[in-house]
């Protein structure tokens, strides 16, 4: 099923022992596509602590439509590794999956590292897939260390500019989501500026390059591609 990210902004997080806040962003790569963390307001109950929660911890047979639960407490949630400065490294990336007990989504054949789906470390191992949990321990052990981290805050990619191979195109109005394996399906850009009024589904495939300094999206197609682009019913 196909999520909104602007939609699941405020769901309640809850942990196996009560609730623990909100939803305020969410974090893709721009590399394989996928919805790596959800970024967790925790409001009061830690001071305003932003944390981070991998897919793999969501437990959806207790999930509801605007209700997140997670298989861990609120204690293994606030030790969990604090997020300072509001970007995520890859050693951050790193502590957070000897942590939570997934295995590195960068390392491997899969949109999951081993997998194509979100798991933790101890599933990937059940399910024969060794080899990238073998190149993610040789990883952590090599002296090159870590390659960059390539995450996005959808919060902040929404009202990014697009920019087609001959113009500006329109913006980003939001990202959507597979439920799934949680791997982006479709940037919904408002071409307003151009073809006033409507909205389109763009697929992450075209997309050439991210740029955060100057806040475009890049894509590989022209303004006619994209105008040719599948419309965003309802959206």
């Amino acid at each position: 099923m196909l999520h909104s990210v602007k939609e699941m902004r405020g769901d309640v997080i809850v942990a196996r022992d009560g609730e623990v806040g909100a939803v305020g962003d969410l974090y893709f790569d721009d590399e394989r596509w996928g919805v790596r963390y959800l970024a967790v307001e925790t409001n009061g109950w830690l001071a305003g602590r932003q944390i981070l929660i991998p897919p793999s911890s969501i437990d959806r047979s207790r999930s509801s439509e605007q209700t997140i639960c997670v298989t861990v407490s609120r204690d293994e949630l606030r030790r969990s590794p604090e997020l300072g400065g509001g970007e995520v490294s890859r050693s951050h990336e790193m502590a957070l999956a000897r942590y939570y007990g997934f295995p590195y989504y960068w390392i491997g054949p899969e949109l999951w590292g081993p997998a194509p789906r979100p798991v933790n470390a101890e599933a990937a191992r059940d399910a024969g897939r060794s080899a990238a949990i073998e190149m993610q321990e040789h990883a952590e052990s090599s002296e090159a260390g870590p390659a960059p981290s390539r995450l996005r805050s959808a919060a902040d990619v929404v009202g990014y500019r697009l920019e087609a191979t001959d113009g500006a195109a329109g913006h980003v109005e939001d990202v959507l989501f597979d439920d799934d394996t949680w791997s982006v399906a479709h940037l919904v850009i408002d071409t307003r500026d151009w073809l006033p009024g409507r909205k389109v589904l763009l697929s992450p495939g075209l997309v050439e390059a991210v740029d955060p300094t100057h806040r475009t999206v890049r894509v590989r197609a022209a303004r006619r591609e994209i105008e040719q682009a599948p419309e965003a019913l309802g959206r």
